[in-house]
């Protein structure tokens, strides 16, 4: 396959990048706690989601080179998926914050309000990750992953074949 190179490298900076989403979120958490600063609960709770569903993610892909199975692709492809609804809860409950005044705010002093002032990043940040999230379901649904760790061509028609006619079971049995 021609971009069997190009998927790998894709697929690859979309696992990166969400490892570096994960680091960043948790050490947010970290950080916020430490100084004691209030964190809202739909932030706090959307973080740590999107990180236990990206180490679910990296387990479901550790098992599907071990063995080849249409339901750990599929497990991926729902943990990519609350991946994605994590990111935006924690995107629209950071955009909903009252900011009607613009206040000066450094980072170092509150992240999550630094964030809440600047919604244009939190607004690029969604649109940045969305290209990245459809990469990831693309590349799940057209390869998996075999068991000496290469990327192989699902052999299943992009079109279905003709729709054969089965025989209505019956209600109730002829024979009693």
């Amino acid at each position: 396959m021609k971009y069997e190179k190009l998927y790998k490298s894709l697929f690859s900076i979309s696992l990166v990048f969400n490892s570096l989403l994960s680091i960043l979120f948790l050490s947010i958490l970290i950080w916020s706690s430490i100084q004691k600063q209030y964190l809202s609960v739909s932030v706090t709770i959307a973080a740590l989601t999107f990180v236990a569903l990206f180490i679910a993610f990296i387990g479901v892909l550790l098992m599907m080179k071990r063995r080849e199975s249409d339901v750990l692709v599929m497990w991926a492809v729902v943990l990519s998926i609350g991946r994605l609804l994590a990111v935006l809860i924690g995107a629209f409950s950071l955009m909903s914050a009252d900011t009607f005044k613009q206040e000066d705010r450094k980072i170092e002093d509150d992240v999550i309000k630094w964030m809440e002032y600047r919604k244009l990043i939190v607004i690029a940040f969604c649109i940045l990750y969305f290209p990245l999230f459809l990469i990831e379901l693309f590349v799940l649904n057209r390869y998996q992953i075999t068991s000496r760790g290469e990327l192989k061509v699902s052999h299943q028609p992009l079109t279905p074949g003709p729709i054969e006619a089965e025989k209505p079971m019956p209600l109730i049995s002829a024979n009693p």
